[in-house]
């Protein structure tokens, strides 16, 4: 890859960690209007057509190999209701910029989950970075003065959704040997969000008060962060070696303190801004480790 394409990929994929590092923002104004069910629903309802229309494309490859079928309905529900119903809820205890820190555990949980299926041995740096994550998540939930209930069952809540996601990573690698990774993206959304049925009557109903910025936030999350976040991360990491897209995690937990900032009104306490830096160098850690071994 030239150093244009990779400049260009690398540009893109900032671009996209902001999207999504603000996607907290905007659940966290929705939460004021809306439960924690409805808006997981709606935002399913708003990102299908962006799916349907992708596989429909790609209408020649409309199909799930017999064998994957299982486990495509175990990988929906954990990337869509384990996901996002979970990090809803939590998102009503804690301040968003809190939750976007938590978000990037992703690749902690990842290493960890890996090493339990795999059977690997955590050792070393890894393990150091992997203690850092979970002792800088302790900290941010009892990082708002008294040490309240609801901000401990926050961050547990919102902990679930990196944890299920780095679930996700680990079983879905089989899989992108046979499928593409938005193909497989596509159908594992539809399958999982299919699962919100059950929300979808008191969804409708509570659409019908949300406010224009309610709308905002919902069109935010539900179409730009799916359509053009999933489209120029999948565009750029064609265009880059994977190793390298490590460094990009660190931009998620960045934005959405900026945009909690600007848009709420947050500021990290001193206790917050150190849990958080320890996530960011466990995650660091990790990623680096796993960065040798893929050089």
């Amino acid at each position: 890859m030239s150093g244009r394409e990779e400049r260009s990929a690398s540009i893109a994929l900032i671009i996209t960690t902001l999207i999504w590092g603000n996607s907290f923002v905007a659940i966290k104004i929705l939460i004021e209007e809306m439960n924690p069910f409805a808006i997981a629903a709606l935002r399913f309802l708003i990102s299908a057509p962006f799916f349907l229309v992708f596989l429909w494309v790609k209408r020649r490859e409309w199909r799930i190999e017999k064998r994957d079928r299982l486990l495509f309905l175990f990988m929906g529900l954990i990337s869509v209701p384990l996901y996002h119903l979970p990090l809803n809820y939590g998102t009503q205890f804690i301040p968003a910029g809190t939750v976007s820190i938590l978000i990037a555990l992703n690749p902690v949980f990842t290493a960890l989950f890996a090493a339990i299926a795999l059977k690997e041995n955590i050792r070393g740096w890894k393990a150091v970075g992997i203690f850092l994550g979970f002792f800088g998540a302790a900290t941010l939930a009892m990082s708002h003065g008294r040490v309240e209930f609801r901000h401990i069952l926050g961050v547990v809540l919102v902990m679930i959704a990196p944890l299920s996601w780095a679930v996700y990573t680990v079983i879905s690698k089989p899989l992108l040997k046979r499928y593409d990774p938005i193909e497989l993206t596509a159908y594992l959304t539809l399958i999982g969000g299919a699962a919100l049925f059950p929300f979808w009557p008191e969804t409708a109903r509570e659409s019908m008060t949300l406010s224009l910025n309610g709308w905002l936030a919902m069109f935010y999350i539900g179409f730009i962060c799916v359509s053009i976040g999933y489209t120029v991360w999948y565009w750029a990491l064609s265009r880059m070696e994977a190793y390298k897209t490590a460094m990009f995690v660190y931009f998620i937990p960045l934005s959405g303190l900026i945009g909690a900032y600007f848009f709420l009104g947050e500021i990290p306490g001193p206790s917050a801004i150190l849990g958080g830096a320890m996530i960011l160098l466990g995650i660091w850690i990790v990623n680096w480790k796993e960065n040798l071994l893929n050089r």
